[in-house]
């Protein structure tokens, strides 16, 4: 039964150290884009884990590609918190004033409350924070013209890429993922309805070149991913 249903059956303790000693590790492209997510530390700490399995470590030729595809977005999108907190501050700034002068000159709260006080001291608090906003985003650095990070990642990664579809191989596997697609054997099937083809694919044509790289090893893969999907 094992034999034939390995997948359910949790392996022994001795079988796990046989694998962790001798196996491959592969990475999906979540794991390489988290390099620009993660904080200073995590990030240290992943690159310092890929430095010591830099000899037993590998990535399909899709999540190099994905990678790069990806990788300004991931970029800009670390700035993203910055402009939209400012713009919560701006905002209530501007409904703060709103609702205190709809009570401006017939209400008895002005006669009560400091309404123009409230107004300023709101503005200088939004002051501070915009200015510590702005001192934190100074810090990140300009990935765009020097990208220190991918630098990293090519040095690690250096010869350790598969190949990629040759041109007259790329239908057939479509056409071989349209049929997982249908059986909803994973991976990727959740992405059928994407209308790019490489995001539609993407998960599936990474899987199939882990498994034609498989074929030429003679040794266990380990993927990582931080792809929690039902179709992986």
């Amino acid at each position: 039964m094992k034999n034939l249903f390995p997948g359910h059956y949790k392996p022994t303790q001795e079988e796990f150290q046989k694998l962790w000693d001798n196996c491959i590790f592969a990475f999906d492209t979540n794991i390489l884009l988290n390099v620009y997510r993660y904080s200073n530390e995590t990030r240290e700490r992943l690159f310092e884990t890929l430095d010591l399995l830099k000899d037993r470590i590998w990535i399909p030729y899709q999540v190099a590609y994905e990678y790069h595809e990806e990788r300004l977005n991931v970029i800009s999108h670390q700035l993203q918190p910055y402009k939209e907190i400012q713009k919560v501050l701006d905002d209530n700034l501007e409904k703060l004033n709103s609702v205190i002068d709809n009570y401006r000159n017939r209400h008895s709260f002005t006669s009560l409350v400091d309404d123009k006080n409230i107004i300023n001291t709101t503005k200088r608090a939004n002051k501070r924070i915009s200015k510590i906003l702005e001192e934190t985003k100074a810090q990140y650095p300009n990935l765009i013209d020097n990208d220190i990070y991918r630098d990293r990642i090519d040095n690690l990664f250096l010869n350790k890429i598969g190949s990629p579809n040759k041109k007259e191989k790329v239908e057939k596997v479509y056409e071989q993922i349209k049929t997982r697609f249908e059986q909803e054997m994973p991976p990727g099937y959740k992405d059928k309805n994407k209308s790019k083809d490489h995001e539609k694919y993407g998960d599936a044509i990474l899987w199939l070149q882990l498994i034609e790289y498989i074929k030429t090893q003679n040794k266990p893969i380990i993927f990582v991913t931080d792809d929690n999907k039902e179709d992986w």
